[in-house]
C-alpha cells in the first residue's frame, strides 16, 4: 500500500446542508435541499494565507425543490440539474436554457457526451433526448418493469441497475438483455470505464462487463464492504463505503488491489468529472488524471477533495517499500517518453531483478534483467564461477551497453553473488537470459568490443550448459555446432574439467583447431589415455569418431587450417592409426572423402599401413571413379589381383583351374568388365603360361585374338560351355559396334561361331593330350577324342544355325559325317531360309503397293490443266503471262518462272513464297 490519493478540505463546516455535488474542473457546485446553488472555487495563496476554497457564487432559489443530481457539460457550457424537473442552465451566469417538462418526478439522468444524448429515468420508464446544437429533442420513450436505481451508457445501450438485477437495454430496438442479479444485499452501483467497459457492483465485488453484457475480465474487484458509489481515477477506482473510502487499482498484474484506505466517515455524496471522449485527453496515467480533475466527496455538512498524487511520486514510494511490480506498472503510465523516464524504468527493473534474485526467484529475476537491458557482465557478476569478467569491469568496461555511472548508493540494492557450486535452477535461468541477449546481438558484430563481449557471454553459456540439469541433454553440443564465439582456452579448460570430450572435439572443430581435435580422437587407440592435465580416464572415442571427423574436414579453400596444415595432410597423418586399428574403417574413410584423395597419394599410403586391404581399396576406388582414374591404376589393380592369386597358388593345398576363389572371381569380373582400361598386351606377358588359362583367354579377347582364346577354352580348359559363352559375348558386342579389323588368322566377331567350328574340327583336334585340367575329350562317353570334337561341333551347328554360314560349315565338316547327324542343322537352316524368303516376298508386295500408290498420285497431278488467257496476269509482278514460261502453285496461282527464280531461298533451300 502507498499514498495514491491525497484528501484536501474544501469546506469543513458548511452553513448549508448538501443534497448533491457536481465537479466543474477544480470548482465544486453544491446543491442544497432548499434548492439553492453554491459554487466553491480554490483561491490561490496570498502572503501567509494558504490556498483555500471559498464560495465564489451563490444562487438562491435556483430550484423550487431539493437539487438531487447535477452534471456539468463543460464542452456545451451547460449545467444539468434534477429537482422537480431536469433543467438546463448556462455555466457562465446560470440562466435557464430549457426545462424538460416530461421529466417531472424523474429519479436520475445520464448524459452521453459522445452521442450528445440524455437519458432520464422516471418511474418504470426512460426518456431519451437528443441535443441537436440548439435544443434537447425527445426522440424516444422506453417502458420498463422497474425503476432504475443507477444507470450508465455502454456503447449504444444503457446498462440499468434495477432492484434485483442488472440489464442491458438497446436504445435503438428496445431489446432488454439480462446481465446478472444485483446480489443478496441489493446494492446497485454502475461505474463507466474506458472502451465501453462497466464495473457493476454485486454485494462486495465489482464485476467488469463489456458492451454486450459479458464479463470482460477474469477477476473482479473485491471491496471490504458494499460500495454505495464509485468513481474512476486512472489507474484506480475510488469507492464510497459505509465507513470509509477505498482506493483500489485496476491493474490486472497487481497482486494486491487495495492501494489506500481514506478515513472519511459519513460520506454520502461523490462527484467526479466526466470521462473524456475518445480523442480528448488521449494518453496514459497522469495525463488522463489531470484531464479528469479531482473527485469531490461530502457528508451533509463537510466537503473534501480527492487529488491523485503524481505518478512519479507514487513510483518512488513503491520502489522505496520494495513493491517493484506495482511501481513498474505505474511507471508505464507516466506521460511522454524521455531519457530520464527510460532510465528510471530501467533502474526499477534492475532493482526488482536483484530483489527477486536475492529471494531465489531466478527465472523472474532474469526476465527483469532483460527488461532492464542490463549489461550481461552485471548479471554474470552474480555467477562468479561461470563468468570470465574483464579485470577492469568495476571501473566501467567498454563492453557495457548501458552507462556504468549510477547515483551514489544505488549499489546497495544489489544481490550477493552465488558461490560455487551453483545449482541447476539458477543456471537454467541464466541460460535463458544470456541466450536472449545473444539472439538480440548480431551474429557478427562489427564493433570489436562487442565481439569480445559475445566471446565472454558464449563462454559463460557453455560453462552453464555442461552443469548437469541446467540444460537439455545435447544442448552444449548443439550450441557448439552452430555459430558461437566461445573463447577456445576457457572453453577447453571447462570441458576438460567436466570430462565432456565430445563437446571439446566440437569446440576444436568450430575454431579450426583440427590437429588438436584429431590428437584427442587419436588417443582412443589405447584403452587408457592421459589428457593435457594429467587426468587419466577411459576414452569415449572409437576409430569411427576419427573417420567421421576426417570426412567432415572442409576442402581446401573452404576453411582456415593451422599453419603448415591442410585437409589431405591431416587425413594421411591421422588415418594411420585407423588403418592399424581397423582396416575396414580406414577403407570407409577414403571411400567417404569428398573430393577424394588423389590415387597417386592415397594408394601408396594404404599399401604402407594396411597392405591387406590395398587391393579392396583400389578396386572400390576404380569402380567409383570410372574413367577419371588413369589407366595405369587399372594395370596396377590387375597386377595386385595376380599377386593375390599367385599367393593362393603358392600357399599349397588343392588348386583347381576351374575352381574360383573369391579373389579370382573378382579378378575375372574386372578383366571382363567393359569399364576396365588396363593394357592387355602388357598383362599377357605378366601372367603365367602354365596356369590361369581363363584369365589368359579374357586378355586374348581384349586384343581380338578370338581363335587363341577359343583354343584355350576348348583344348586347355575342355569346357564347351565357356567356349559358347565366349562366342555369345563376342557376337552380342559385335552387334552394336562397327566391325573392327581382324587379327591375322584369329577371325572376326561376326564369324565367331565359324571360328569355334574350326577349333573343334581342326585336323589335330582331340589328339592333343594335355594334362591342364585332367580331362580327356570323350572319356565320359567312351568316344574317341576326334569323335567327341565332331559331336560338339554338330551341337554348335544345331544350336546356332542362324549365326553360322551353312556353306562354310559344311565344307569344314569331315566328309564321313553321317547325313542323319546333320539333320537338325539342315532343318533349322532350311527353315530359316524359307522364313527369310517369305519375309522378302511380303516386303516385295508392300513395296509394289507403295509404288502403285505413287504412280496413281503422279497420274492425278498430270491430269491437272490451267487455261492461260490474254488477260491472265502473274500473281507476283501482275504483268500478263502471254507466251512467257510460267509456273503454277497448288492453289492455282500462276507466276512467271523468272519471278520465282528471283525469290530469295529459305533456310531449308526452297524458294520462299
Amino acid at each position: 500500500m502507498h499514498t495514491a490519493v491525497e484528501v484536501k478540505v474544501v469546506l469543513e463546516r458548511c452553513p448549508l446542508r448538501v443534497a448533491s455535488l457536481a465537479a466543474w474542473g477544480d470548482k465544486c457546485i453544491v446543491g442544497t435541499p432548499e434548492g439553492n446553488l453554491l459554487i466553491l472555487a480554490e483561491l490561490p495563496q496570498q502572503g501567509t494565507t494558504p490556498a483555500h476554497y471559498e464560495a465564489v457564487d451563490t444562487r438562491k432559489s435556483f430550484a423550487k425543490k431539493p437539487i438531487t443530481q447535477m452534471q456539468v457539460l463543460e464542452d456545451l457550457g451547460f449545467l444539468l440539474s434534477l429537482s422537480e424537473h431536469v433543467a438546463v442552465h448556462t455555466l457562465d451566469d446560470f440562466s435557464p436554457v430549457a426545462v424538460l417538462s416530461k421529466s417531472k418526478s424523474a429519479t436520475l439522468f445520464k448524459w452521453s457526451q459522445e452521442r450528445a444524448t440524455l437519458c432520464v429515468a422516471l418511474k418504470k420508464r426512460l426518456l431519451i433526448y437528443k441535443f441537436n446544437g440548439l435544443e434537447f429533442q425527445e426522440v424516444k420513450e422506453v417502458p420498463l418493469n422497474d425503476t432504475p436505481r443507477d444507470m450508465a451508457w455502454c456503447g449504444g445501450s444503457m446498462c440499468l441497475g434495477l432492484t434485483k438485477q442488472y440489464v442491458l437495454l438497446d436504445v435503438a430496438s428496445g431489446q432488454v438483455t439480462e446481465v446478472f442479479p444485483t446480489g443478496r444485499l441489493g446494492a446497485v452501483s454502475i461505474l463507466e470505464l474506458e472502451s465501453s467497459e462497466l464495473m457493476l457492483t454485486k454485494d462486495c465485488v465489482g464485476v467488469f462487463v463489456g458492451p454486450e453484457g459479458k464479463p470482460s475480465r477474469r477477476h473482479g474487484l473485491a471491496w471490504s464492504d458494499t460500495p454505495l458509489a464509485a468513481a474512476a481515477m486512472d489507474p484506480y477506482v475510488v469507492a464510497m463505503l459505509p465507513r470509509h473510502l477505498e482506493v483500489r487499482t485496476l491493474s490486472a498484474r497487481a497482486q494486491q488491489t487495495l492501494v489506500q484506505t481514506l478515513p472519511l466517515r459519513d460520506v454520502r455524496f461523490m462527484a467526479a468529472p466526466p470521462r473524456p471522449v475518445a480523442g480528448e485527453g488521449d494518453g496514459d496515467g497522469e495525463t488522463r488524471a489531470q484531464c479528469q480533475g479531482p473527485i469531490f466527496v461530502s457528508s451533509t455538512t463537510s466537503i473534501h477533495r480527492l487529488v491523485q498524487v503524481p505518478l512519479a511520486e507514487q513510483v518512488e514510494q513503491l520502489a522505496r517499500s520494495g513493491e517493484f511490480e506495482e511501481a513498474i506498472s505505474l511507471c508505464h503510465l507516466l506521460p511522454g517518453e524521455d531519457s530520464a523516464q527510460s532510465e528510471a524504468r530501467r533502474m526499477l527493473h534492475l532493482r526488482f531483478a536483484h530483489s527477486l534474485f536475492t529471494s531465489g526467484d531466478f527465472a523472474d529475476a532474469m526476465h527483469h534483467f532483460s527488461l532492464a537491458s542490463s549489461d550481461p557482465f552485471e548479471v554474470l557478476a552474480l555467477f562468479p564461477s561461470m563468468a570470465v569478467l574483464p579485470p577492469n569491469r568495476s571501473a566501467g568496461h567498454p563492453y557495457s551497453q548501458q552507462s556504468s555511472q549510477r547515483p551514489p548508493g544505488d549499489d546497495d540494492f544489489k544481490a550477493a553473488p552465488l558461490q560455487a557450486p551453483v545449482k541447476a535452477a539458477p543456471l537454467a535461468a541464466l541460460l535463458t537470459y544470456l541466450q536472449a541477449w545473444r539472439d538480440a546481438t548480431s551474429a557478427h558484430p562489427a564493433n570489436q568490443d562487442l565481439r569480445d563481449a559475445c566471446g565472454i557471454v558464449d563462454t559463460a553459456i557453455l560453462r552453464a550448459m555442461i552443469v548437469p540439469g541446467a540444460a537439455e541433454p545435447g544442448a552444449a553440443m548443439a550450441f557448439l555446432d552452430g555459430a558461437h564465439s566461445v573463447i577456445p582456452d576457457e572453453g577447453e579448460a571447462a570441458l576438460l574439467a567436466a570430462g565432456r570430450y565430445a563437446e571439446l572435439v566440437q569446440l576444436y572443430r568450430t575454431n579450426n583447431m583440427h590437429r588438436r581435435a584429431l590428437e584427442l580422437l587419436a588417443a582412443s587407440s589405447s584403452t587408457r589415455w592421459t589428457c593435457t592435465r594429467r587426468r587419466r580416464t577411459t576414452s569415449p572415442f572409437t576409430p569411427q569418431a576419427t573417420v567421421d571427423y576426417l570426412v567432415g574436414l572442409p576442402a581446401a579453400g573452404e576453411a582456415t587450417f593451422e599453419p603448415d596444415d591442410s585437409r589431405d595432410r591431416l587425413v594421411l597423418e591421422y588415418s594411420r592409426w585407423v588403418l592399424d586399428a581397423d582396416a575396414q574403417q580406414g577403407l570407409a574413410l577414403f571411400a567417404r572423402m569428398h573430393p577424394p584423395l588423389p590415387l597417386e597419394v592415397a594408394l601408396p599410403h594404404v599399401k604402407s599401413h594396411a597392405p591387406a586391404v590395398a587391393l579392396e581399396y583400389l578396386e572400390k576406388e576404380l569402380a567409383a571413379r570410372g574413367h577419371i582414374a588413369h589407366p595405369e591404376f587399372h594395370n596396377e589393380l590387375v597386377m595386385m589381383f595376380l599377386e593375390a592369386v599367385n599367393r593362393e597358388r603358392a600357399a599349397g593345398g588343392a588348386w583347381a583351374e576351374l575352381q574360383h576363389s573369391p579373389v579370382r572371381t573378382r579378378m575375372l569380373a574386372f578383366l571382363q568388365a567393359p569399364a576396365s582400361r588396363f593394357a592387355p598386351e602388357r598383362m599377357l606377358a605378366r601372367f603365367p603360361v602354365d596356369a590361369l588359362f581363363e584369365e589368359r583367354a579374357l586378355l586374348l579377347w581384349r586384343i581380338r585374338r578370338h581363335r587363341s582364346a577359343l583354343t584355350i577354352y576348348v583344348h586347355r580348359l575342355r569346357d564347351p560351355a565357356l567356349a559358347e559363352a565366349y562366342c555369345q559375348r563376342v557376337h552380342a558386342a559385335a552387334g552394336g559396334e562397327e566391325e573392327q579389323e581382324a587379327v591375322d588368322g584369329e577371325g572376326t566377331a561376326a564369324d565367331i561361331y565359324s571360328v569355334l567350328l574350326q577349333v573343334y574340327l581342326a585336323e589335330d583336334a582331340g589328339e592333343k593330350v594335355l594334362d591342364t585340367v585332367g580331362i580327356r575329350w570323350g572319356a565320359a562317353d567312351g568316344l574317341h577324342p576326334r569323335q567327341a570334337m565332331i559331336q560338339e561341333a554338330l551341337g554348335v551347328l544345331s544350336r546356332h544355325q542362324d549365326r553360322i554360314d551353312g556353306e562354310r560349315a559344311l565344307v569344314l565338316l569331315p566328309s564321313e559325317t553321317p547325313l542323319c547327324r546333320l539333320l537338325p542343322f539342315l532343318e533349322g537352316m532350311i527353315r530359316a531360309r524359307s522364313e527369310a524368303r517369305r519375309n522378302a516376298s511380303v516386303v516385295k508386295s508392300l513395296r509394289r503397293y507403295e509404288h502403285l500408290k505413287v504412280r496413281e498420285a503422279m497420274i492425278q497431278c498430270h491430269q491437272r490443266s490451267v487455261t492461260i488467257t490474254a488477260e491472265r496476269a502473274c500473281a507476283m509482278c501482275h504483268k500478263r503471262i502471254s507466251n512467257s514460261v510460267f509456273a503454277v502453285y497448288p492453289d492455282d496461282r500462276i507466276v512467271h518462272y523468272n519471278c520465282i527464280q528471283s525469290l530469295p531461298r529459305s533456310a531449308n533451300g526452297n524458294k520462299a513464297t
